[in-house]
């Protein structure tokens, strides 16, 4: 063992020592994910239940669904056994649909903080007395017509002044509510620009930028209005330069000169630096900070599969280590920006949040200048660890019905399943300084 490890690896090994938490309703949920962990084949036929399930509305087609999905070679052999069983009775039937009924609504509150803001406030009020604030994510993706996107703008609006009107009363959180620039909003919301215009898309991109920042305006005035940040959420690759444009268009606006605002940085996007150092540029010639979300990226398999099949370069790096090491560039460039920027990292790899902690302490940022974002449901250890360390977080509060939610509940799945994700790796209990390791050759942008 080195005497002196290096600073990451150090601060790696004090965030790693957390308690493990235990949760015994969550004993399905795990269960099934070690499932997933088993078979690729068998991953592949549950998820692709759960992307359609919502939409069955019968107890037979749920069953034929459930059987000809999950009855397969790659299934456990429980599984298979209890559904052949199931499927000799009308009594089996209903009991296996009204179990999986129960087993997809328990996963999915495991991600999904509520339905409704009423809903979820307990669970918001309980982690904010834990020390973690929210980040409100209404649910909701690729908008096809301008009903929906006109309901999605106004749900926003009524989330978010729901939730912080509520928020205000909470007991105060010193260390949630200021940073380096001064005074930080208890609540921050999220939004997603495809869900704001039917039109929003590179073909369409100054009508759809038009119609979303219309709609954006309001959400704006009402944030200024409650003291809420708002993030951009920064989606699938086609329509980053869009939503780019959209951000700074809306903050150019004198009228939201001084809003709390940030955008997202994709560290899997080859040209990630270059949209990391416009947005430096663009935070220094303003007078109030933005907020960079730097992430990892959650649409590595769209965007691989799209760019192969119209024999287009993948936008996004081939190898996991890439991306890492990728991140970890951003992050000194990000770091650096501090006086201008509000630097906040969103990951569950532990060696990527110790090594922001690093580099910070190494370029002597204060204190209170970085926050870390996690999603809820995921990374629960990482976050109590980062707080134990004085750190800023917050966690990615996704609130809305369960079927708009199907996509996003998909996704977690990939990620808390993913054969290389630090999460699979944490589960494996692979080796600790492994894990905190270097990523491979630092990739260049």
């Amino acid at each position: 063992m080195i005497d002196n490890p290096e600073p990451t690896i150090d601060i790696g090994r004090r965030l790693a020592r957390a308690e493990p938490t235990q949760q015994f309703g969550r004993r399905l949920e795990d269960k099934l994910v070690d499932w997933l962990l088993s078979d690729q084949r068998f991953k592949t036929q549950v998820f692709r239940l759960v992307d359609v399930y919502p939409a069955l509305r019968s107890t037979a087609d749920r069953f034929d669904h459930l059987y000809s999905y999950l009855h397969v070679e790659a299934a456990p052999r429980s599984v298979r056994m209890g559904l052949r069983l199931a499927s000799r009775s009308d009594l089996g039937r209903r009991g296996a649909v009204r179990i999986l009924d129960t087993s997809i609504s328990r996963m999915a509150r495991r991600f999904i903080a509520g339905s409704t803001p009423e809903e979820a406030l307990p669970t918001l009020s309980e982690l904010w007395s834990e020390g973690t604030a929210p980040i409100l994510d209404l649910l909701g993706e690729v908008t096809v017509t301008d009903r929906d996107a006109e309901r999605y703008g106004t749900r926003v609006d009524e989330y978010l002044t729901a939730v912080a009107s509520r928020m205000a009363s909470w007991p105060p959180q010193d260390h949630l509510v200021t940073d380096h620039h001064g005074p930080l909003p208890r609540l921050s919301v999220a939004i997603k620009p495809t869900a704001l215009s039917a039109r929003y898309h590179p073909l369409s991109s100054d009508v759809g930028i038009a119609e979303a920042a219309q709609r954006i305006r309001p959400i704006l005035r009402s944030a200024i209005r409650h003291d809420v940040f708002i993030w951009f959420d920064m989606e699938y690759y086609a329509v980053r330069d869009l939503t780019v444009r959209l951000f700074k268009m809306l903050l150019n606006e004198p009228e939201f000169a001084s809003v709390n605002a940030g955008i997202v940085v994709q560290a899997y996007l080859r040209d990630s630096m270059a949209q990391l150092e416009d947005t430096i540029e663009f935070a220094g010639s303003r007078s109030h900070p933005i907020g960079v979300r730097l992430v990892k990226g959650a649409y590595w398999d769209t965007e691989t599969v799209e760019a192969a099949a119209h024999g287009w370069p993948s936008p996004v790096y081939a190898e996991k280590a890439e991306t890492d090491a990728n991140y970890e560039a951003c992050t000194s460039v990000l770091n650096a920006a501090f006086e201008t920027v509000r630097p906040a990292y969103a990951s569950h790899n532990l060696r990527s949040v110790a090594n922001a902690i690093a580099d910070a302490q190494r370029q002597k940022l204060p204190d209170n200048a970085l926050e870390f974002q996690m999603l809820y449901g995921m990374g629960d250890d990482l976050r109590r660890a980062t707080n134990q360390l004085g750190a800023r977080t917050r966690f990615y509060a996704p609130v809305g019905e369960l079927i708009p939610g199907m996509a996003y509940l998909v996704r977690r799945l990939l990620e808390n399943t993913s054969n290389e994700s630090f999460l699979r790796q944490s589960r494996t209990h692979e080796e600790l300084d492994e894990l905190l390791a270097p990523p491979g050759p630092r990739a260049v942008s």
